[in-house]
């Protein structure tokens, strides 16, 4: 696993908040985000969470790390990508954001960036 992660811990439904939990973590210190996201892109993350491409490991143990924000050149479609592990194992995945979350996920990105750079 990457030595300083983003790691979306859970997902959670509380009345009509969709709730991210995010890890952003440098060394051995952690910051604890829960970022609000619209149906649409809860909904994808949702089937990130419950793919699990590893037929040979088990799906308690697959982490899903945040590797990445996407604009395609000419289009207003934003993009996240995932990363799914399970040991040695790795599966990439792109999901289509809404803007607020992908706002959100480039504070997240912003941040731990910053605090890797002064790390």
């Amino acid at each position: 696993m990457t030595p300083h992660p983003i790691i979306v811990r859970k997902l959670e439904r509380r009345g009509d908040q969709r709730l991210v939990h995010v890890d952003e973590v440098v060394r051995d210190e952690t910051i604890a985000r829960v970022l609000s996201f619209d149906e649409r892109t809860f909904i994808e993350l949702e089937r990130v969470f419950s793919a699990h491409p590893f037929s040979k490991r088990s799906a308690s143990d697959d982490i899903v790390l945040f590797r990445s924000l996407d604009t395609p050149l000419g289009e207003a479609r934003k993009f996240l990508g995932f990363l799914i592990v399970n040991g040695g194992s790795r599966r990439h995945v792109k999901i289509e954001a809404s803007e607020e979350a992908f706002g959100a996920m480039k504070t997240v990105l912003d941040s731990w960036s910053a605090r890797f750079k002064n790390a």
